[in-house]
């Protein structure tokens, strides 16, 4: 019988206050001197261009 139990996954950032539900989350890995520009120049994430990108939910634990 499945669980009734119910949760919600979150993220957490490196500020430890900031955080969002999981839903459109993604890790991305950029070059550094890619990054440095984007910091540098005041852009945000939008600005990125990964070479890498994982979909946090569709990322999937099975416990047994």
């Amino acid at each position: 019988m499945p669980s009734k139990k119910k949760f919600v996954t979150i993220v957490v950032l490196n500020d430890r206050e900031t955080f969002t539900d999981i839903s459109g989350c993604r890790i991305c890995v950029i070059p550094q001197s890619h990054y440095e520009d984007v910091v540098n120049s005041g852009g945000d994430a939008r600005d990125f261009n990964p070479v890498v990108e994982i979909e946090l939910d569709r990322t999937s634990l099975r416990l047994t």
